[in-house]
């Protein structure tokens, strides 16, 4: 990591009020890195960091639980905000917004793991290809959060290659602009997966091909 790296098998580690800003890594992580045992990140800001690979403010293959935090500015490849790749991740009361990846989400990316957003706005994050938002190559479950404002050129909101639950959440004002055929304004889901979406408002997404869905 750019700016803090954990590794350590069994060790447990907690980042609290705490600012992580402008720090640049050439592989993971360009604020905040963890490869292994557990990482509590509460009421910190995570900004204007940058990876070469991924995570432009966070990447996590630990136990992440990310609480009352802000993620914002920052650039990756992939997971301009957060990549994650190992490790169950809870995120609770956090905003996840204005970062930019190359490829693959924007504002997140789940990457063969699991991720539960709760109470969460994940916002105006921009993707060069899949998920401006969040791209899930994992299971990803949203309770209570909002995702909007993010764009990218397919899977506006959320792209997903994997299962998805969707409770109480609203999936708005997100774009997909590829061309020729964007597909997903708001949720794009892969062939062969499910999303089970649960009070949910899905509406005023814009893509060519299902602005909303």
């Amino acid at each position: 990591g750019g700016g803090i790296t954990w590794e350590a098998n069994n060790g447990v580690a907690l980042i609290r009020d705490t600012r992580i800003a402008r720090n640049t890594a050439i592989g993971l992580g360009g604020g905040l890195s963890a490869f292994r045992g557990s990482l509590i990140v509460l009421r910190t800001v995570v900004e204007e960091n940058h990876a070469d690979g991924a995570g432009g403010g966070i990447a996590s293959g630990a136990a992440l639980a990310l609480a009352d935090s802000r993620v914002t500015g920052n650039t990756a490849t992939h997971g301009g905000g957060v990549h994650l790749w190992h490790g169950h991740t809870i995120v609770t009361n956090t905003t996840i917004s204005g970062n930019t990846s190359v490829e693959s989400g924007g504002g997140v990316h789940v990457w063969l793991t699991e991720a539960d957003i709760i109470r969460s706005t994940i916002s105006r994050n921009r993707a060069g290809t899949t998920g401006g938002g969040i791209h899930g190559e994992g299971d990803v479950s949203l309770t209570n959060s909002t995702v909007s404002g993010n764009s990218a050129a397919h899977g506006g909101g959320i792209w997903q290659g994997a299962h998805a639950l969707l409770r109480h959440s609203t999936v708005t004002a997100n774009v997909a602009a590829g061309p020729p055929d964007a597909s997903g304004g708001g949720i794009h889901v892969s062939v062969g997966r499910e999303a089970m979406l649960s009070n949910v408002v899905l509406s005023g997404n814009l893509a060519s091909s299902g602005p909303d869905c």
